[in-house]
């Protein structure tokens, strides 16, 4: 089925729907006579007279020959069709000669009205999600730029390192995967993954900025130490950072100035000897650059800056531009003085029951909801300011344990269930921030968190990859009754609207004269709730056992393997990291994408001495920066090209409308300016004059710049040894003791078993039953007869559905009992190990022991033998 698909202001291009998805021709089976030809049941939906077949599947090691099976199929058509083998441009060259009216799509097209979307895989296995968004963003956005900017001044670019960690990242990119919907030892590996690429990512990053901080002449101010604090954001910004110092020894007191010698207000946050945790306000933070500030002895006065204040007694937290209020059961209560709008009960949790699997997500018949509203929680003040301020807030639920065991409910058996947030408010910020410790402890739940906004608009905007796209509140709604035709497209269809989107970065809930944005680095599934007042719903964790399950009460059909997958209940520890927004007019007027962009970008802190150097201790590498309005450009990419002769600069228009604006550099040294495509071949030459590129984006366009440069060595021989990446102040990670329930048990593995069994006998029954069919129609020379066609092809479809589901079975079987055998003794070697451990120190206690006592035995041996 044809169509034609439109991209805004960038034209059409056709597309292709394959009803049948795209493993047709894989069988000679499947031509086996006229009544069998897949192109019959695809004419229906030809846009032309032609129709496409694909030959190969995902799940299968190779294809059949292609050749006997054309000729099978034209065998089979006779002069009713002729079948050829082709290519997809090939085919759809010939869809344009036959010039159809193709109906035109737009949009995001993410209803599963006739399709599977499989919105549930935003969520599934969320630490997976997790851990892809810190790796990506490390890469692109800390360790890619920062690499670039340090081979500008003539250091090695760490191309091989780079591309290994991008390789690696990329074996988690298969779709089943990054989405979850993968058994559990691919998960595992996954993880292994993530983590060598975060620790990959993270070494280039720190080598690239204590290098800039090395070639930095901070010998001009008197100093005890100095502290670069780089931005890697294309605008200037101002925040508050949280530091830990190794603060020289006998200091008592101390000033922090910048290096036009204004003094930088901080807040003492605590001191442990020569460690001494702060926060720091660090105004104007150049362009993608870097400031430095320098620690001095002795206490100066500051100049008047933005502060936030707080009360333990009333719970409340404000600043210039928010006040908040923690309430009794640990929502909040955030007023925006520019207007004096409020908004009530933010950030309180709800969770419910989950019949799902790693694609969908379902609610159970009989689903129990529970809220945190209304429940008691434990509030404390930790900062008071006048820089941060800061509440934590516990919470603690009672959940049910799991579903029941026939999962249509939620079991009458609970368990405590411990929810900590951090809440802070910084001084001259226009956002709350908020830090979620959960301890899963449940299975089978959704655990959502929520921002009742009162708005009643008709859509919602959500940063999407290269998009700020505009998502309708209402889904549409699904068919009561389909055609004939329409009916073969039901396999993995949703039954009832499921309005959870994908998002990155932010969400953004307006009706235009105010709003609400929430942000996350880390969650990427929320939904709109107007029946509870226009509630933005962020889901934390989907704990769900099976990889794929036929029973689910939204989807329809089969989308994957029946294994039980107990790892995908993500029990233990998570941290999830959002902050509210609270804003009047749109998300452009009001710059959403760039709060996002505060919030998920934290800049860094690298730690030196007095030094020589060629760099400034204050300098922007590259500013970014549109005209009417301002802020529209999201950059995306800072690399060196592929080429290796100079900067890549990728941005894209986050506007429905034309945008202007300028690209600044510092290097003097660049000499062309090409546009390119994604590809980095060159398109256009611009011009450049003292550092400044003029640039204009289409809307939504994607803008590929490279700057052509020879780097410039202003790298000093020596470095100090001391210059050092300062780590981030680490807070609120401990959770009350609470034991996990069984990961997996062994009623479990042996019900696994027990499924093999029941299906093996089964499919045994049913393949004797074809058998006697067979027979049947071949000693009654009945071949023609229709309805005995019918029963017998229906039983041999049993047959092969039956087959599939032993083989699930028996996968399912096999990986459970592995797990459990192997944290069985995995348990067992831990035990052994902490024995092992205390045996040890016992026997050099007893050896020491046995020495005391051998030399007092000798010393009075000798006392005698003297007397």
């Amino acid at each position: 089925m044809a169509s034609t698909r439109r991209f805004r202001d960038f034209g059409r291009f056709s597309g292709q729907q394959l009803p049948e998805w795209y493993g047709f021709v894989i069988d000679p089976a499947d031509c086996a006579g006229p009544h069998s030809v897949r192109s019959l049941a695809l004419r229906p939906f030809a846009t032309t007279p032609n129709v496409l077949l694909m030959n190969g599947y995902e799940q299968v090691p190779w294809p059949d020959d292609v050749l006997p099976i054309v000729e099978a199929v034209n065998q089979a058509g006779a002069d009713r069709f002729r079948c050829v083998q082709s290519t997809p441009p090939e085919y759809i060259a010939a869809i344009r000669q036959a010039q159809p009216e193709l109906p035109v799509l737009q949009g995001y097209l993410y209803s599963g009205r006739y399709m599977p979307i499989l919105k549930g895989v935003y969520s599934s296995r969320s630490q997976l999600k997790l851990f892809n968004n810190e790796c990506q963003r490390e890469l692109e956005r800390w360790a890619e730029p920062f690499a670039a900017l340090a081979w500008t001044i003539g250091i090695a670019y760490p191309k091989v390192q780079l591309d290994k960690a991008w390789e690696t990242l990329l074996l988690n990119h298969t779709h089943d995967d990054v989405c979850g919907c993968c058994v559990d030892p691919i998960a595992r590996e996954m993880e292994a993954r993530f983590e060598q690429v975060q620790q990959q990512a993270g070494e280039i990053t720190e080598a690239s900025l204590r290098v800039i901080a090395n070639s930095i002449d901070t010998s001009q101010k008197e100093n005890l130490l100095a502290l670069v604090v780089f931005n890697p954001s294309p605008r200037e910004r101002r925040e508050v950072l949280g530091l830990r110092l190794n603060m020289p020894a006998g200091l008592d007191t101390f000033t922090l100035k910048d290096g036009r010698g204004q003094t930088a207000p901080y807040q003492l946050a605590g001191r442990t000897g020569n460690k001494v945790d702060l926060y720091l306000y660090t105004a104007d933070l150049p362009f993608l650059g870097y400031r430095t500030y320098y620690l001095t002895p002795g206490v100066e006065a500051v100049e008047p800056h933005p502060t936030v204040t707080a009360s333990a007694e009333a719970n409340t937290m404000e600043n210039d531009a928010i006040w908040v209020r923690i309430n009794a059961d640990g929502s909040l209560t955030v007023t925006e003085k520019q207007t004096g709008r409020t908004y009530q009960n933010l950030g309180y949790f709800e969770d419910g029951g989950d019949m799902g699997d790693t694609y969908d997500y379902s609610y159970p018949p009989h689903d129990t909801i529970i809220s945190s509203l209304g429940k008691p929680a434990n509030i404390t003040l930790l900062q008071a300011g006048p820089l941060l301020a800061q509440f934590r807030i516990e919470i603690t639920l009672e959940l049910p344990e799991a579903l029941t065991e026939d999962r249509q409910a939620r079991s009458s058996a609970t368990r405590v269930y411990p929810i900590i947030s951090f809440v802070e408010l910084a001084a001259g910020s226009r956002r709350v921030e908020i830090k979620t410790v959960v301890q899963n402890v449940v299975k089978d739940h959704r655990l959502r968190v929520l921002f009742p906004t009162g708005l009643d608009a008709a859509h919602c905007y959500a940063e999407e990859p290269f998009d700020v796209a505009r998502w309708p509140i209402q889904g549409e709604p699904m068919p009561d009754e389909l055609s004939e035709v329409e009916a073969l497209l039901t396999a993995g269809r949703y039954m009832t609207p499921v309005n959870t989107n994908p998002f990155q970065n932010f969400v953004d809930y307006t009706d235009e004269q105010r709003g609400l944005a929430v942000i996350s680095r880390r969650v990427t599934e929320y939904e709109i709730l107007p029946e509870q007042n226009g509630a933005i719903a962020l889901t934390l964790l989907r704990s769900v056992g099976w990889l794929a399950r036929y029973d689910l009460l939204t989807r329809v059909g089969d989308v994957g393997p029946h294994i039980f997958t107990p790892e995908a209940q993500c029990l233990g520890r998570h941290i999830f990291f959002y902050s509210i927004y609270p804003h009047q007019g749109d998300w452009p007027e009001e710059k959403t994408h760039v709060q996002a962009m505060s919030h998920n970008l934290r800049p860094r802190v690298v730690q030196t001495s007095s030094q020589p150097g060629k760099l400034p201790d204050e300098l922007a590498f590259v500013s970014l920066q549109s005209r009417e309005p301002a802020q529209a450009f999201r950059i995306t990419a800072l690399k060196r090209s592929e080429a290796g002769d100079g900067l890549i600069v990728r941005f894209f228009n986050t506007l429905d409308q034309p945008v202007q604006g300028e690209l600044k550099i510092w290097w003097d040294q660049v000499t062309q300016v090409f546009k390119t495509n994604l590809n980095e071949e060159e398109q256009a030459a611009l011009s450049h004059e003292n550092g400044r590129i003029a640039i204009e984006a289409r809307p939504k366009e994607i803008v590929t710049l490279k700057l052509k440069l020879s780097p410039r060595l202003l790298i000093d021989a020596e470095h100090s040894d001391l210059t050092r990446l300062l780590p981030p102040l680490s807070f609120g990670n401990t959770l009350p003791p609470v034991e996990l329930p069984p990961l997996l048990t062994k009623g479990e593995v042996q019900a696994e078993r027990d499924r093999v069994d029941v299906l093996e006998a089964a499919l045994v029954k049913v393949k004797a039953d074809v058998f006697t069919r067979e027979d049947d129609i071949e000693r009654t020379a009945s071949q023609d007869d229709l309805g005995k066609q019918l029963v017998l092809q229906k039983l041999k479809t049993e047959v092969a559905t039956l087959t599939r589901q032993v083989n699930e079975a028996r996968i399912s079987a096999l990986l459970n009992r592995w797990l459990y055998i192997t944290k069985k003794i995995e348990a067992e070697l831990a035990e052994i190990e902490a024995n092992m451990g205390w045996s040890r120190t016992k026997k050099r206690a007893g050896e020491y022991l046995v020495h005391y006592y051998e030399s007092w035995l000798r010393q009075q041996l000798e006392t005698r033998q003297r007397d």
